[in-house]
């Protein structure tokens, strides 16, 4: 358990503190690291497994911990409940559209991770994990815009969607545009910086949304490092590719949303959409020079 509440608090404070500078997104893409940090931390008390012979003893400034892969799951199991639950609860009416959008592709990849590192304890816990994530997935479908800062949209955009059949959202501080079901979600800044906002905005409308398989696809890549972890050891190996490959997953699932997206839109709005992309990428940028942009 020493692992766990180390690791648990470690996160957590660094999560309040990032909190501060980058406000609640930032506390809550740092928060979903605290399996990562209880892991790291329950590795240096129970996993030196390059000792020979059945039962190890690891003697530490603040105690003797007895090598055991159980440990290491067990707080690692732990932390993604605490950190499943701080989200929830923090999350709730926090993101922006931008934010939302973004963080949404980030957290799965991340929760995804933590299960992979948990994983490496044995089957047993990669099977908890993905109970877990499937709960949340299940949760995510049912209420999709709980972590969402957005209301109805007014105006000519309202009437828009509406005439579209569309549900519509926005804020007043982003610039993305997205559909989520039978929802459009538009940035409030967009209809105020680009002219050709109505341009960009039907022609999304008329794309076609994702189907089955593409959902099936697109939650599949969170199952991906828990699949990976069951094979290897916990160990350094695992710290590092396991969250090498969660990263890996968040760009090539931001790529394929892209490209599925242009692809599915009229042949038409392909000039449109391209001046959007530029004008999203500087509008971006302004914000946060060391963002990454995928389209």
């Amino acid at each position: 358990m020493i692992g766990f509440l180390i690791g648990t608090s470690l996160g957590l404070l660094i999560a309040l503190l990032y909190g501060r500078f980058r406000g609640r997104a930032g506390e809550i893409e740092v928060a979903v690291l605290m399996p990562f940090f209880t892991y790291l931390l329950s590795l240096q008390f129970y996993g030196n497994f390059g000792i020979l012979g059945a039962v190890a003893v690891v003697s530490t400034p603040i105690g003797n911990f007895v090598q055991s892969r159980f440990s290491i799951g067990l707080d690692t199991a732990l932390a993604i409940i605490v950190a499943v639950a701080y989200i929830w609860f923090r999350s709730k009416g926090a993101l922006s559209v931008d934010e939302y959008l973004s963080a949404g592709l980030s957290l799965w990849a991340i929760f995804g991770m933590n299960i992979g590192l948990m994983a490496t304890a044995g089957p047993g816990f990669m099977l908890l994990g993905f109970a877990v994530l499937a709960i949340l997935i299940f949760l995510s479908i049912r209420n999709p815009f709980q972590s969402l800062n957005a209301a109805p949209c007014g105006g000519e955009l309202g009437e828009l969607a509406r005439r579209e059949g569309f549900n519509c959202l926005s804020d007043r501080t982003s610039y993305s545009v997205y559909k989520v079901g039978y929802t459009i979600i538009v940035g409030g800044k967009l209809p105020e910086e680009f002219p050709q906002w109505r341009e960009v905005v039907e022609c999304m409308l008329t794309a076609s949304s994702s189907g089955v398989w593409n959902k099936v696809l697109g939650y599949g890549f969170a199952f991906l490092p828990g699949i990976v972890g069951v094979f290897m050891e916990p160990g350094l190996l695992a710290l590092l590719l396991i969250p090498a490959l969660a990263f890996v997953l968040i760009m090539l699932q931001g790529s394929y949303n892209v490209r599925r997206t242009r692809k599915n839109l009229p042949k038409e709005c392909g000039e449109v959409m391209d001046e959007y992309a530029e004008f999203y990428r500087r509008k971006v940028k302004e914000k946060d020079r060391k963002a990454i942009v995928i389209d």
